[in-house]
Protein backbone atom coordinates (compact mmCIF):
# COMPACT_ATOMS: atom_id res chain seq x y z
CA UNK A 1 0.00 0.00 0.00
CA UNK A 2 1.37 3.51 -0.67
CA UNK A 3 2.18 5.98 1.81
CA UNK A 4 -0.92 8.24 1.39
CA UNK A 5 -3.09 4.94 1.49
CA UNK A 6 -2.09 4.54 4.59
CA UNK A 7 -2.43 7.65 5.69
CA UNK A 8 -5.53 7.32 4.63
CA UNK A 9 -6.66 4.06 5.90
CA UNK A 10 -5.71 5.30 9.51
CA UNK A 11 -7.51 8.26 9.59
CA UNK A 12 -10.63 5.56 8.70
CA UNK A 13 -9.76 3.23 11.53
CA UNK A 14 -9.39 6.84 13.86
CA UNK A 15 -13.19 7.38 13.22
CA UNK A 16 -14.30 4.16 13.70
CA UNK A 17 -12.21 3.65 17.01
CA UNK A 18 -13.59 6.84 18.38
CA UNK A 19 -16.69 4.73 18.72
CA UNK A 20 -16.82 1.23 17.44
CA UNK A 21 -19.94 -0.36 17.02
CA UNK A 22 -18.82 -4.15 18.63
CA UNK A 23 -15.50 -4.06 20.46
CA UNK A 24 -15.12 -7.84 20.69
CA UNK A 25 -15.10 -8.05 16.77
CA UNK A 26 -13.73 -4.24 16.29
CA UNK A 27 -10.43 -4.59 18.53
CA UNK A 28 -8.80 -7.90 16.52
CA UNK A 29 -9.57 -5.78 13.07
CA UNK A 30 -7.80 -2.62 14.75
CA UNK A 31 -4.30 -5.37 16.11
CA UNK A 32 -4.12 -6.79 12.71
CA UNK A 33 -4.25 -3.21 10.61
CA UNK A 34 -1.86 -1.69 13.19
CA UNK A 35 0.70 -4.53 13.23
CA UNK A 36 0.70 -4.72 9.43
CA UNK A 37 0.51 -0.95 8.55
CA UNK A 38 2.29 1.12 12.04
CA UNK A 39 5.33 0.87 13.83
CA UNK A 40 5.70 0.53 17.66
CA UNK A 41 6.19 3.29 19.17
CA UNK A 42 6.58 2.72 22.98
CA UNK A 43 4.50 1.88 25.16
CA UNK A 44 2.20 3.29 28.27
CA UNK A 45 1.34 2.51 31.33
CA UNK A 46 -2.60 2.75 32.44
CA UNK A 47 -4.60 2.78 35.81
CA UNK A 48 -8.33 2.29 35.59
CA UNK A 49 -10.00 2.94 38.71
CA UNK A 50 -12.96 1.74 39.80
CA UNK A 51 -14.99 3.68 42.11
CA UNK A 52 -16.22 2.05 45.24
CA UNK A 53 -19.90 0.97 44.89
CA UNK A 54 -21.09 0.78 48.47
CA UNK A 55 -20.42 4.66 49.41
CA UNK A 56 -20.38 5.69 45.68
CA UNK A 57 -17.01 7.43 45.91
CA UNK A 58 -17.22 9.35 49.07
CA UNK A 59 -15.27 7.09 50.95
CA UNK A 60 -18.17 8.14 54.10
CA UNK A 61 -20.79 4.95 54.88
CA UNK A 62 -24.03 6.70 56.27
CA UNK A 63 -22.23 9.91 56.77
CA UNK A 64 -20.33 8.97 60.05
CA UNK A 65 -17.75 6.48 59.69
CA UNK A 66 -15.32 5.45 57.16
CA UNK A 67 -16.81 2.82 54.20
CA UNK A 68 -15.83 -0.45 55.35
CA UNK A 69 -15.63 -1.44 51.93
CA UNK A 70 -12.75 1.10 50.32
CA UNK A 71 -11.21 1.87 54.01
CA UNK A 72 -12.60 5.43 53.40
CA UNK A 73 -10.48 5.80 49.80
CA UNK A 74 -13.88 5.95 47.57
CA UNK A 75 -11.23 3.46 45.47
CA UNK A 76 -12.54 0.10 45.10
CA UNK A 77 -9.83 -1.36 43.24
CA UNK A 78 -6.80 0.00 40.61
CA UNK A 79 -6.01 -2.18 37.91
CA UNK A 80 -2.86 -1.71 35.74
CA UNK A 81 -2.32 -2.34 32.15
CA UNK A 82 0.73 -1.69 29.60
CA UNK A 83 0.31 -0.49 26.35
CA UNK A 84 1.60 -1.15 23.11
CA UNK A 85 1.39 2.31 21.24
CA UNK A 86 1.47 1.98 17.86
CA UNK A 87 1.97 4.91 15.13
CA UNK A 88 0.03 4.28 11.78
CA UNK A 89 0.86 6.78 9.60
CA UNK A 90 0.07 10.38 11.94
CA UNK A 91 -2.76 8.43 14.22
CA UNK A 92 -1.70 7.19 17.88
CA UNK A 93 -3.45 3.72 18.69
CA UNK A 94 -2.96 1.62 22.00
CA UNK A 95 -3.29 -2.15 22.28
CA UNK A 96 -3.41 -3.74 25.82
CA UNK A 97 -0.12 -5.86 26.17
CA UNK A 98 -0.88 -7.33 29.69
CA UNK A 99 -2.11 -6.35 33.10
CA UNK A 100 0.48 -5.53 35.79
CA UNK A 101 0.03 -5.56 39.73
CA UNK A 102 1.44 -2.72 41.77
CA UNK A 103 4.17 -4.35 43.08
CA UNK A 104 5.86 -5.28 39.52
CA UNK A 105 5.48 -1.36 38.40
CA UNK A 106 9.09 -1.09 39.23
CA UNK A 107 8.51 2.57 40.03
CA UNK A 108 6.89 3.94 37.00
CA UNK A 109 3.62 5.98 37.48
CA UNK A 110 1.09 5.50 35.09
CA UNK A 111 0.94 8.24 32.27
CA UNK A 112 -2.62 7.54 30.97
CA UNK A 113 -5.32 7.80 33.85
CA UNK A 114 -8.79 5.88 33.91
CA UNK A 115 -10.10 4.66 30.70
CA UNK A 116 -8.81 6.30 27.19
CA UNK A 117 -12.03 8.57 25.92
CA UNK A 118 -12.90 9.34 22.61
CA UNK A 119 -15.70 12.14 21.33
CA UNK A 120 -17.01 9.95 18.59
CA UNK A 121 -17.09 11.97 15.18
CA UNK A 122 -20.47 12.07 13.36
CA UNK A 123 -18.84 9.61 10.52
CA UNK A 124 -17.84 6.84 12.86
CA UNK A 125 -20.56 4.31 12.31
CA UNK A 126 -19.55 4.85 8.46
CA UNK A 127 -16.27 3.74 9.31
CA UNK A 128 -16.63 1.13 11.02
CA UNK A 129 -18.26 0.03 8.35
CA UNK A 130 -15.87 0.92 6.08
CA UNK A 131 -13.19 -1.12 8.04
CA UNK A 132 -15.53 -3.92 7.80
CA UNK A 133 -16.17 -3.49 4.59
CA UNK A 134 -11.88 -3.85 3.76
CA UNK A 135 -10.65 -6.05 5.81
CA UNK A 136 -13.73 -8.52 7.61
CA UNK A 137 -17.26 -9.03 5.72
CA UNK A 138 -18.46 -10.48 9.14
CA UNK A 139 -18.06 -7.19 10.97
CA UNK A 140 -19.64 -5.38 8.13
CA UNK A 141 -22.83 -7.13 8.24
CA UNK A 142 -22.08 -7.20 12.15
CA UNK A 143 -22.44 -2.79 12.01
CA UNK A 144 -25.13 -2.60 9.46
CA UNK A 145 -27.35 -4.46 11.80
CA UNK A 146 -26.98 -2.00 14.36
CA UNK A 147 -27.78 0.88 12.00
CA UNK A 148 -31.05 3.28 12.30
CA UNK A 149 -33.68 2.44 9.51
CA UNK A 150 -33.86 6.48 8.59
CA UNK A 151 -29.59 6.49 8.43
CA UNK A 152 -28.90 3.28 6.72
CA UNK A 153 -28.27 4.84 3.30
CA UNK A 154 -26.68 7.24 4.28
CA UNK A 155 -24.03 5.59 5.93
CA UNK A 156 -24.30 3.49 3.61
CA UNK A 157 -23.19 5.71 1.26
CA UNK A 158 -20.70 7.01 3.43
CA UNK A 159 -18.60 3.82 3.76
CA UNK A 160 -18.19 2.99 -0.02
CA UNK A 161 -17.25 6.75 -0.02
CA UNK A 162 -14.09 6.17 2.83
CA UNK A 163 -13.45 2.53 0.76
CA UNK A 164 -12.98 4.42 -2.45
CA UNK A 165 -10.88 7.30 -0.74
CA UNK A 166 -9.06 4.51 0.83
CA UNK A 167 -8.27 2.00 -2.04
CA UNK A 168 -9.03 3.68 -5.00
CA UNK A 169 -11.75 4.10 -7.61
CA UNK A 170 -11.67 -0.12 -8.51
CA UNK A 171 -12.22 -0.96 -4.86
CA UNK A 172 -14.99 -2.31 -5.47
CA UNK A 173 -14.32 -4.74 -7.71
CA UNK A 174 -11.26 -5.64 -5.66
CA UNK A 175 -14.02 -6.63 -2.76
CA UNK A 176 -16.26 -8.69 -5.21
CA UNK A 177 -13.93 -10.63 -6.57
CA UNK A 178 -12.41 -12.29 -3.96
CA UNK A 179 -13.64 -15.00 -1.18
CA UNK A 180 -12.72 -12.53 1.78
CA UNK A 181 -11.90 -8.74 1.21
CA UNK A 182 -8.64 -9.54 3.84
CA UNK A 183 -6.29 -9.37 0.52
CA UNK A 184 -6.10 -5.21 1.64
CA UNK A 185 -4.01 -6.24 4.54
CA UNK A 186 -1.87 -8.49 2.20
CA UNK A 187 -1.25 -6.07 -1.16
Amino acid sequence: MTRERIRRLAHVLWAANTAPISKMHFYPIKSLICQRFGVKDGTDLQRIVQTCWSCGGSGRHFEYDDCYRCDGSGIYSSTYVVLQRWRVADKLFHQPIERVLYNDLGGREPNIHDRIKHSPCSWSPAANLAIGRLFDRWFYWECAQWLQDDEFGLRIRQCEAACKWVVGPDWSVMYHALPAARSLIDS
